[in-house]
């Protein structure tokens, strides 16, 4: 999905499920449009598509090539019980783990794969000679969101809504990619082949071609 958040967030485009990707404009506006900016806790009705997507259209620059991305990382389930129990070793922590349900390894394993997808986004946009930098929820502020003339999450759903919270401006794009689609939807990310195959949709995104 690609938002564009303003004060709170406003749904620009939203995903087919069925396998199509991404439908963008006042169609998918019609079928799936909210906005927030009342306060965190209050839902209002939309204006009416038309009016949204003009808006947004008039703000947007013609194309999309952005000179310095940020790209919001999320923190994985290992990451969090290692910040959690900073004095226990893995041993430790595997055994308390293990008490919850959890199996320490597959959570590490995880966090690895993750990892590894996030350093490929920041490739991607290396050989294409745009500047990147990886923040994690904690680094990510009003600063490096300035810094950067469009935003991309690496996660899931969670982590793509923790960027749009902070987001102020409506000309500042924000991308959600799914870096597990083997085991999310990522229901407001790019659609599973699409988080899969990313240098194929970050080439598409940067000649006007990403439907």
């Amino acid at each position: 999905m690609i938002i564009s958040p303003g004060a709170g967030f406003r749904v620009l485009s939203s995903i087919s499920t069925g396998g199509g990707g991404i439908k963008s404009g006042a169609s998918s506006l019609r079928r799936f449009t909210i906005a927030c900016t009342a306060g965190p806790n209050t839902l209002r009705p939309s204006p009416p598509p038309d009016r949204v997507l003009s808006a947004h259209l008039e703000e947007m620059p013609a194309r999309f090539a952005p000179r310095r991305v940020l790209v919001l990382s999320k923190i994985t389930r290992y990451e969090f019980e290692k910040q959690k129990y900073p004095d226990l070793s893995e041993e430790e922590l595997a055994v308390l783990l293990a008490k919850k349900g959890s199996n320490l390894k597959k959570l590490k394993d995880l966090n690895d794969f993750h990892k590894d997808q996030a350093r490929k986004v920041v490739q991607c946009f290396s050989e294409r000679d745009i500047e990147a930098q990886m923040v994690n929820r904690y680094e990510y502020g009003p600063e490096v969101i300035d810094w950067a003339d469009a935003i991309f999450t690496a996660g899931g759903d969670g982590t793509f809504l923790l960027g749009a919270s902070k987001v102020k401006s409506n000309s500042k794009p924000l991308i959600g990619i799914n870096t597990d689609p083997r085991r999310s939807e990522g229901y407001l990310c790019l659609a599973k082949p699409d988080s899969a195959d990313f240098s194929k949709s970050l080439d598409k995104l940067l000649k006007g071609q990403f439907k």
